[in-house]
């Protein structure tokens, strides 16, 4: 009878038969999702865990390349995918050197190197059936690990300190998603924790089927029923889509092998339960919908919304690969060239489709190059002799991930890429144990050589240390900087802001946060020297990332506050230019065109951007802020030039906005993180305030009373709009009840 793979038929390994690299790949395996998923793991920052999973990436490749030269030969790569490999990450490497982010597109190039490291890591590594074996049931412990942590989050929610906490500056998303019954595990958002379930869903499905053990099976059961369970109750439909694909290509292969008895028992059985754990979950979460229907149509609508602003990412990435075709903006440098096309109120750091991300970001030649790689390793699959089932079926993990792609950003999260090279390391392992059937050669290397390579090893290794972990250093400095910031303890603020630049000089970031830092201590001591500096910092940031709409605006506030005038307006002309869907640009170019004296480009420019709140409002965009800023200015110019009728419209659309606008508004204009604003609460209230003033000018006392006493009605703790009823009512002869 033919042996199956991962069957009784293979004799029961020892525990500590594998090498020590082996071993190190089997932890990251298990620890991936935990260490780069890109948030906050309880009191673990993402940075500092991000740093954790590079540094045991480090300690893996260190102890691999030193144990090797004394017991294995290298693998060898198929020719098909080494030219590939090679060829995606020239073009990357190509694409970084033009990037108009230039520190974003290292740090992905860097992502993507480890990626095919850990890909031939995998191949190298596992060349036994036991090998791959343990590789398999690392990543399915992981997913589970990993989903048993998403569904504590939808039961119990976040902790309190984590809700509160200030380095985290999603916090306020996250709680909402949280309240809403959707998990999203350690991941930066449910989408792409559904992802990484999703890819680790077949090799689930295939352990449950193929375990011969009673006790094998019961172990892949429960994790099983985690990550669906898990995958259920992040409400992500791209992410159930490509689970369900995967599952069903997973299915169709076992069913292939035999067994469709047993495949629809036990995977029938899982799904059932999972079904019934994730609906009693779900009907216990606080922000639970009674009625069905209810619950449907907030679905739908979900989904409208996401599909026109995926529709509107989609078109914006089409739009630079027409004006970038050969390379592209540069790897992560999307979210700054998206600003130079957008046009309506949906914005996003990523595309939301993997293959216009690559193509805007690397060209059509990074595209290409990515299409090369995949179709190679399929290839490699599908030619797979022994344990071809199995080995589909990691490929089909893999692929989950680049069907998920299509619609979302998980190739983004470094957990996601990473694992999808780890897969198709394995299915390249799978491939090669028909040459070598996994026997293990020993390498001829001269005992003498073996000692220079593993001395070599340790300067080697310090240095890349020093180069991976000084840019999470610097990000570690900068959001305690933001935290002093925010705290108003600007000295501290400065101090860490010049670590953080200290450790990454080439980053535009951290340079323009230490710039702001700089004015804020000049706004507290009054000392020019501490402009001169801000200016000098925000130069730097700019010539790191010209592109960058948001360093050209906070220079022009450091060159108004020195009485530049015609340089800051000039600054925040770049910045508009840069981003001209920003409305929050246009009111500061606006109000500097007015302040210097051209009050009609000011007036064409601020109606032109009003022109854009019909799209923001329709798109739900949180960043509505600086709509209602655009009214108060123009409702001043309008005033100014006489022209009162048009101020009274002005603070109209305020009061109507903030009628019709969500309650709370999360608006983070620099780096202070996101603060909680109630328009009807300050700016209706200023409103129905300055609408009082100007009736009072007009010589309507009637119509200015009622006006202020609809801005005390609004907030009740309105001094001013007090003492201007006090006023009035004693001016009036009334008498206070």
């Amino acid at each position: 009878m033919k042996a199956r793979f991962f069957s009784n038929a293979v004799a029961r390994p020892r525990m500590f038969d594998e090498s020590f690299p082996a071993w190190c790949l089997f932890a990251l395996l298990l620890v991936l999702p935990l260490l780069a998923g890109g948030n906050e793991l309880y009191g673990v920052s993402s940075d500092a865990a991000l740093l954790m999973a590079h540094l045991l990436v480090l300690l893996l490749a260190v102890v691999w390349w030193v144990m090797r030269l004394d017991q294995w030969a290298w693998a060898s790569i198929p020719p098909m995918v080494m030219a590939a490999g090679i060829a995606f990450l020239a073009v990357q490497a190509a694409s970084t050197v033009t990037s108009i982010t230039p520190y974003q597109s290292e740090w992905r190039l860097l992502q993507v190197g480890i990626g095919l490291v850990l890909a031939y890591a995998a191949l190298d590594l596992l060349r036994t059936e036991q090998a791959i074996r343990r590789a398999a049931w690392a990543v399915l412990w992981g997913g589970g690990i990993v989903a048993a942590y998403g569904i504590e989050q939808g039961v119990f929610g976040l902790p309190n300190w984590l809700i509160q906490a200030q380095r985290n500056r999603a916090s306020q998303d996250l709680v909402a998603m949280v309240s809403q019954g959707r998990v999203f595990g350690t991941f930066l958002n449910v989408n792409a924790f559904a992802a990484y379930l999703a890819m680790t869903l077949p090799i689930g499905g295939y352990l449950l089927v193929r375990a011969e053990r009673i006790r094998s099976q019961l172990l892949a059961a429960g994790l099983l029923l985690c990550i669906v369970m898990a995958l259920a109750m992040t409400g992500s439909k791209g992410g159930w889509g490509a689970a369900i694909a995967a599952l069903a290509a997973t299915g169709a292969l076992l069913a292939r092998g035999g067994g469709a008895g047993r495949l629809i028992r036990r995977v029938g059985l899982v799904a059932l339960t999972g079904l019934l754990l994730v609906g009693f979950v779900w009907s216990t979460q606080p922000g639970q919908i009674e009625n069905p229907m209810e619950r449907l149509f907030s679905v739908t609508m979900g989904l409208k919304q996401s599909a026109e602003g995926r529709w509107s990412y989609w078109r914006g990435a089409a739009e630079l690969v027409e004006a970038h075709p050969l390379l592209g903006v540069g790897p992560g440098a999307f979210g700054a060239a998206f600003q130079q096309v957008q046009q309506d109120g949906h914005y996003a750091r990523y595309a939301h489709n993997l293959y216009l991300q690559l193509a805007s970001e690397t060209g059509l030649a990074g595209l290409a190059a990515f299409l090369a790689l995949i179709g190679a390793m399929v290839w490699r699959g599908v030619r797979v002799q022994r344990h071809r089932e199995f080995a589909g079926v990691l490929l089909v993990g893999a692929l989950a991930l680049l069907l998920h792609g299509a619609v979302d950003f998980s190739w983004e999260i470094p957990a996601n890429q990473w694992l999808f090279f780890l897969l198709c390391g394995m299915v390249l392992a799978c491939d090669r144990l028909k040459l070598d059937d996994g026997v293990v050669t020993r390498a001829a290397l001269p005992h003498r050589w073996r000692v220079a390579g593993t001395l070599a090893a340790v300067p080697v290794a310090v240095a890349l240390l020093l180069a991976i972990g000084r840019p999470y250093l610097a990000e570690g400095y900068l959001q305690s900087a933001i935290a002093a910031s925010i705290a108003d303890d600007t000295g501290l603020a400065v101090a860490l802001g010049r670590e953080a630049v200290r450790y990454a000089p080439r980053s535009a970031r951290t340079a323009n946060f230490l710039a702001s830092a700089y004015r804020r201590q000049w706004e507290k001591s009054s000392d020019g020297a501490w402009l001169e500096r801000a200016a000098g910092m925000h130069r730097a940031a700019i010539e790191l990332a010209p592109v960058v709409g948001l360093y050209h605006d906070e220079f022009g506030n450091t060159l108004w506050a020195q009485a530049r005038r015609q340089e800051a307006v000039a600054a925040w002309r770049t910045a508009h230019e840069r981003y001209p869907a920003n409305p929050a640009f246009a009111v500061q170019l606006g109000r500097g065109l007015w302040m210097t004296g051209e009050t009609n480009a000011a007036l064409a420019l601020l109606q032109e951007t009003s022109a854009l709140e019909p799209l923001f409002v329709a798109a739900g965009s949180p960043e509505l802020l600086p709509f209602y800023d655009l009214h108060f200015l123009l409702a001043k110019i309008y005033d100014a030039e006489g022209r009162l009728d048009a101020a009274f419209d002005e603070y109209d659309r305020i009061i109507d906005l903030a009628e019709r606008g969500p309650e709370r508004i999360a608006y983070g204009p620099l780096l202070a993180g996101r603060i909680a604003i109630q328009p009807k609460l300050w700016y209706a209230s200023k409103s129905y305030l300055e609408m009082g003033d100007l009736h009072q000018r007009q010589g309507r006392p009637e119509e200015a009373l009622s006006a202020y006493r609809r801005a005390v009605e609004m907030d009740a703790n309105y001094e001013k709009a007090k003492q201007r009823i006090e006023a009035l009512e004693a001016k009036a002869g009334v008498k206070k009840s």
